[in-house]
């Protein structure tokens, strides 16, 4: 059982550095993960909402903020019910920015699935299906 866990462990770290799964890793932290959580909220968000989505500080959020801003990927809407508080969305700019993100790495899954063929890929969904499953009822 050692060995087969040790080779569990190494598989997935191999997995990790695939350019195609490191590719995702941008969804989920940084400038791209805020860009991509306001577009799957198909709305504007309060920095609280992207901080609790993202799991990271408001500070960490405020520097993301200031950051996309200044390169026009978000606008910053003022609430006008209370000036002190306010939502971001995504500009023309920033949702351009991120679709290029997002055909860069469905085109390396693109490559991967036609590299391993229908039948493993299949295997591999379900495979990963049952394991997020399992995980989830501990």
């Amino acid at each position: 059982m050692e060995e087969l866990k040790d080779r569990l462990i190494q598989s997935l770290l191999n997995v990790l550095e695939i350019k195609a799964v490191s590719g995702l890793k941008i969804f989920l932290e940084g400038e791209v993960a805020v860009l991509f959580a306001i577009d799957q909220n198909k709305r504007a968000m309060s920095p609280s909402e992207l901080a609790d989505s993202l799991e990271v500080t408001k500070g960490r959020i405020t520097a993301l903020i200031n950051s996309l801003s200044k390169k026009r990927y978000i606008n910053i809407q003022i609430s006008p019910i209370d000036r002190r508080s306010f939502s971001v969305a995504l500009t023309e700019e920033g949702a351009q920015f991120l679709k290029q993100k997002q055909v860069s790495a469905e085109g390396y899954f693109d490559r991967m699935l036609e590299k391993i063929g229908n039948e493993k890929s299949v295997q591999l969904i379900e495979i990963i299906e049952e394991i997020v499953d399992k995980m989830k009822e501990e």
